[in-house]
């Protein structure tokens, strides 16, 4: 019963990412109008905006002008409650928990915006820093331990020096600072599973960054001057490494230091 609620908060706050995803980039309030319909802006009744069954109900029309509903709503919110009970069947309901439903909740936004305007919102980064600065102060009461509480800070600290330094030598044609600022944020919530999910997060984000980017290169997608966003890589690599077993997560890292 509580991963159905689980599941069902989760399509609740999909329907806001969409709103982040949708009004963030072009700078508009994620507050004021309320929902309404993007093709005539007439406001949504409550019922009108009930996740993915209001979709369904409606037929995927705006029950004023009949236009098409984008499957981009019913898609987001789906997502978002996917996530959601996946992150609860894995983490039940703990620290890390609220704090991974925190980063499923931007991920969508940061995914959409950087792909259509190649930037990751500060904002929604500071968002995070703030709920993980909140975490590491009950996890410092919780904990007395010097040894686990620098552990904490090792991750994130160690992604910023990577990712700066990346920064620093390509400048901006090899990321951009939206990732240098993300990159520690998601280290901080890897770290809460282990170092080693943490060194997985950055391993998968590189890997799949480069497989992909090679195959838009081989299939004239893009060329070698496109700007190709990180941002999605790192939301990708970080998400896998969240969900894989320590077995696996064992065998990867193991990997990657016998190749390297």
């Amino acid at each position: 019963m509580i991963s159905l609620y689980v599941f069902f908060f989760g399509l609740i706050f999909g329907s806001f990412s969409n709103v982040l995803a949708l009004r963030t980039h072009i700078g508009k309030s994620v507050v004021f109008p309320g929902s309404e319909c993007p093709q005539c802006q007439k406001a949504l009744a409550w019922y009108e905006n009930i996740p993915v069954i209001s979709f369904i109900a409606l037929k995927g029309r705006c029950r004023s002008c009949r236009n098409r509903i984008s499957f981009i709503y019913p898609l987001g919110e789906l997502f978002c409650g996917a996530l959601f009970l996946a992150i609860y069947t894995k983490f039940e309901l703990s620290l890390a928990s609220i704090l991974f439903f925190s980063i499923a909740v931007f991920t969508a936004p940061y995914i959409y915006i950087d792909v259509k305007i190649h930037r990751l919102p500060n904002l929604f980064t500071l968002v995070l820093a703030v709920i993980e600065l909140g975490v590491f102060g009950i996890k410092m009461y919780q904990d007395q331990s010097f040894e686990n509480l620098t552990g904490l800070l090792r991750d994130p600290i160690t992604a910023l020096i990577i990712f700066g330094v990346i920064y620093v030598v390509t400048g901006s044609k090899g990321m951009g600072m939206g990732d240098v600022k993300l990159a520690p944020v998601l280290a901080f919530a890897a770290g809460l599973i282990g170092w080693k999910t943490t060194a997985a997060y950055l391993i998968l984000s590189f890997y799949t960054a480069g497989l992909i980017s090679v195959g838009l290169l081989l299939s004239k997608k893009a060329s070698r001057k496109s700007r190709i966003p990180f941002g999605p890589f790192l939301l990708l690599g970080f998400w896998i490494a969240v969900f894989l077993s320590d077995s696996q997560i064992q065998w990867l890292v193991s990997f990657w230091q016998v190749k390297h």
